[in-house]
């Protein structure tokens, strides 16, 4: 699942900064924003499954959570 994200990403990066498709940037930015919705919801219930401390403990989640919030800050930007 993660790499239909990824994959939107590079469409997105490809589209707006190679090409720079000014008139559709924000199109791809609500892609975004719904292709991150998935993985935060499921990040924050498996936190809170789980407690704050012991989420962190796991190195993978470190990497989810790069995911999720790069992908915010990319639309921001």
């Amino acid at each position: 699942m993660h790499f239909l994200y990824i994959a939107l990403l590079v469409v997105y990066i490809n589209a707006v900064y190679v090409h720079n498709i000014e008139d559709d940037k924000e199109v791809f930015e609500i892609m975004i924003i719904f292709g991150v919705i998935y993985p935060a919801v499921y990040d924050m219930v498996q936190m809170y499954k789980t407690g704050i401390q012991k989420y962190f403990t796991q190195l993978s989640n470190y990497g989810d959570m790069i995911y999720v919030w790069g992908s915010v800050l990319n639309v921001i930007l």
